[in-house]
């Protein structure tokens, strides 16, 4: 997983036409777990249905979504938390939708990211959520 890798939040589960969506829940044992889905897509001008895998770990799901995310040719992959709490910050950075749309900050924060006053502002506003 990319350092820095911000992920747009997404308020309700869902599968999204453009994007994969990583939906994480904690289960009735604690355990913080994702799964990884995605929906209809055309390759090879073949319709192909949507699909989906976990239970995995956080940062397993939010790797192999990046990996799918250009395969199935999708956009961006988002991440759908049912409560921000369970977040942790090395998996990356949350923000809200419409902030993010699946841009990579490289560790030197060199180069230009859309939505990145937007996604710092949502961030500290994620903060303030959880406390910190």
């Amino acid at each position: 997983m990319a350092d820095n890798q911000v992920y747009e939040r997404i308020f309700t589960e869902a599968v999204l036409d453009d994007a994969v969506t990583v939906a994480i829940h904690q289960d009735t044992n604690g355990n913080v777990l994702a799964w990884v889905k995605w929906g209809s897509w055309v390759g090879d001008g073949v319709h192909q249905h949507g699909d989906f895998e976990g239970p995995l770990p956080v940062p397993r799901a939010l790797e192999r979504a990046n990996e799918l995310a250009p395969l199935y040719e999708f956009e961006r992959v988002v991440v759908y938390v049912d409560d921000f709490r369970l977040w942790r910050p090395e998996w990356g950075t949350l923000v809200s939708t419409g902030t993010a749309r699946g841009f990579r900050i490289d560790g030197s924060d060199a180069e230009e990211v859309p939505g990145t006053d937007d996604a710092m502002q949502t961030t500290h506003t994620l903060d303030r959520e959880r406390n910190i």
